[in-house]
């Protein structure tokens, strides 16, 4: 019901990803985007650089590994997005995500940015179709109520 509801939601979403995942960086950019950053793979030495020069060859592989592990924390962090963004939202919100289309789709692959679009969507969508004279009231009855 209140406006801003999904942007602070979003907002704490993303400010609980950068204090408590591994790697946040690699994930928290879907709190303001909605789409999961691509991880580059460090560049491949060349045969001769990894067979003679020896502290390339190790910043390499120390490289390689960062980003191995970044890729499986960036997967276990999408499955872990979707599952609080899932708890998080109503029944009224789940049934509604769990009517379209692609749902099990992307449920079974916990496709956390498709989730955020979608809930994105239906609430900016109940926006713009709330009847203004149900507005109106709810506006007088928050007045008289104070």
């Amino acid at each position: 019901m209140d406006r801003q509801q999904f942007s602070t939601t979003v907002k704490a979403l993303e400010e609980h990803i950068n204090k408590t995942f591994d790697f946040p960086q690699d994930i928290a950019p879907l709190c303001t985007n909605f789409r999961l950053p691509t991880l580059l793979s460090p560049p491949n030495l060349t045969a001769e650089e990894y067979m003679t020069d020896m502290s390339k060859k190790m910043i390499w592989e120390t490289k390689m590994k960062t980003y191995l592990k970044r890729v499986d924390f960036q997967e276990s962090n999408q499955r872990a997005v979707y599952s609080i963004v899932w708890g998080q939202s109503s029944m009224m919100m789940q049934s509604k995500i769990e009517s379209l289309i692609d749902f099990q789709t992307k449920n079974t692959s916990c496709d956390c940015a498709w989730l955020l679009e979608e809930i994105r969507g239906i609430s900016h969508q109940f926006e713009a179709t709330r009847n203004i004279f149900i507005s109106l009231d709810d506006a007088w009855s928050n007045f008289y109520h104070l």
